[in-house]
Formats: C-alpha cells, sequence, structure tokens
C-alpha cells in the first residue's frame, strides 16, 4: 500500500528542490503603490505576474482584453548571485536599471511616457 503524503508537505518539500525567483516584499509594495495610483487615475486596469526560475514579472495593462503595456522584470543570475530590473514596453526593452527604486523613479518621471511614446 502507497503512503499518504499530505499535500502541503509535498509543495514543502518540492519548493525546496526548486527555487522561483520573485519579488520581495518591498518590491511588490513600491510595485503596487506606483500601479495603483495609475489605477486611480484611470491610466491602467489589470496586471499580472509571472514567475520562473531566473525571472519574475510584473505585466501592466491598459486594458485585460489587450497585450501588457508595460512590463517589470526582475531577472536573476544565479551563478553570480546578482539582480536586475528591466522595464518593456511590449517587445522593446526601455531601461535596464539595478534596483526597484531605480524602476519607480523612472515611472515618476512624467518625460518617460512621452519617450516610450504611450497615449493615454
Amino acid at each position: 500500500m502507497k503512503n499518504i503524503i499530505e499535500f502541503n508537505d509535498y509543495l514543502r518539500k518540492k519548493n525546496k528542490k526548486h527555487k522561483y525567483t520573485s519579488f520581495s516584499k518591498a518590491e511588490m509594495e513600491k510595485i503596487m503603490s506606483m500601479y495603483s495610483k495609475n489605477v486611480a487615475a484611470g491610466i491602467w486596469k489589470d496586471y499580472a505576474i509571472t514567475f520562473t526560475d531566473n525571472l519574475a514579472v510584473f505585466s501592466i495593462f491598459r486594458r485585460s482584453s489587450e497585450k501588457p503595456l508595460y512590463s517589470i522584470s526582475k531577472i536573476s543570475k544565479k551563478s553570480a548571485g546578482s539582480m536586475k530590473f528591466t522595464i518593456t514596453l511590449g517587445q522593446k526593452k526601455l531601461k535596464n536599471c539595478k534596483s526597484m527604486e531605480e524602476i519607480i523613479k523612472v515611472f515618476g518621471d512624467s518625460d518617460f511616457f512621452k519617450l516610450s511614446k504611450v497615449n493615454f
């Protein structure tokens, strides 16, 4: 007869073997603060979060039926133990940053939206 394993125990063991890149709580607070201000202004409507081995992506949508307007990516280089952040507009990489603070500053700059040629 097979042993019965509780699902939570299975997930705990599985997650120890496989680590995903994710946003920290502080990073998510900064992203969500910026996101909520733009939702309140009626600019952005929806978001999605994706996690993989070496990449975490926060995608921002103007309408939920469209492709992401912007994506904030956290890229982990496991061998070097370093992180890199990028902002993309569709397939176009707009900015590379070393920290989440730089990402938030970029979105706070009114010239950024003019440079990315997005009309609201």
